[in-house]
């Protein structure tokens, strides 16, 4: 069974928003920024081809705490 620490660590997630900024969903945690707006633009790109609808991400930055 795992513990909570008093150790964090940063994360970097995109969350989607449409164009009235309507939350759409989050996507996944990233450990690098530069990752998770490389995913985003392939997700908004996939989006985008599949409904023909306008959405954004917004990469924001957290810190968690780590359970061990």
């Amino acid at each position: 069974m795992s513990s909570l620490t008093s150790e964090t660590r940063e994360v970097y997630l995109p969350i989607y928003y449409d164009e009235n900024r309507n939350f759409i969903r989050e996507g996944t945690e990233y450990y690098w920024a530069d990752s998770a707006a490389e995913d985003a633009q392939e997700e908004i790109s996939k989006y985008i081809k599949e409904t023909g609808k306008y959405i954004y991400a917004v990469i924001e930055r957290r810190v968690i705490p780590i359970y061990r």
